[in-house]
């Protein structure tokens, strides 16, 4: 039995069906931290994007980016964001002032030190939602 052509090869199944989950905990000034939810590691101590954030912390560690990255709030019974955590390490978000909240390309500032998840900058590219539900 052959496999169908949207689903990916055997070898590669068991990896769309990991799931990493996160609580996102207030700390105020529009500012989040993110946990691990198996082993209550904190990933991202302070941060307006900690979904994000933690996607790119999270590749950097070596986790697979076919993994399910799930976001609740803390104390909610309901998710707050979804995506492959490779799709999400991928992403930015940027708000302006013609413009409210939007998904872009992720892009590091040349010399930052890539354990700095709040030094980066998003390209000036169309917003991309792929992937990424709420």
């Amino acid at each position: 039995m052959s496999a169908s052509p949207t689903s990916p090869p055997p070898s590669h199944r068991k990896f769309f069906n990991m799931e990493i989950s996160l609580t996102l905990r207030p700390l105020g000034r529009g500012k989040f931290s993110a946990v691990l939810d198996d082993d209550d590691t904190e990933l991202v101590a302070a941060s307006t994007k900690p979904f994000f954030t933690a996607a790119r912390l999270l590749m950097e560690r070596g986790y697979d980016p076919n993994s399910r990255l799930v976001a609740r709030h803390a104390g909610a019974t309901h998710n707050a964001m979804i995506s492959r955590l490779g799709h999400a390490a991928a992403l930015d978000v940027v708000e302006g002032e013609a413009h409210g909240p939007r998904l872009v390309r992720f892009k590091a500032f040349p010399g930052v030190n890539r354990g700095d998840t709040e030094g980066h900058r998003a390209t000036s590219q169309a917003p991309l939602a792929e992937g990424v539900s709420a």
